[in-house]
């Protein structure tokens, strides 16, 4: 099973004004959330929230702790 773990840092608003279409998406758009036998999860520091998207399709999926949420 695979696992992915992404953490997305708050911008200034400031910056956010000059970013482009392609910059915009990078910074807030959220991507592939929901894949076949994975477990993505992503920590937004954007009222401190955490988004998980886990597709079980072959089996079942044991969810662990994720140590940078532990720490």
């Amino acid at each position: 099973m695979n696992n992915t773990y992404q953490v997305r840092y708050a911008s200034s608003p400031k910056d956010v004004k000059s970013y482009n279409t392609d910059r915009l998406r990078n910074e807030f758009l959220i991507q592939n959330l929901m894949e076949s036998d994975k477990v993505n999860l992503f920590y937004s520091h954007y009222d401190r929230h955490i988004t998980e998207g886990v597709v079980p399709v072959a089996g079942n999926i044991q969810l662990k702790s994720n140590t940078p949420l532990i720490s």
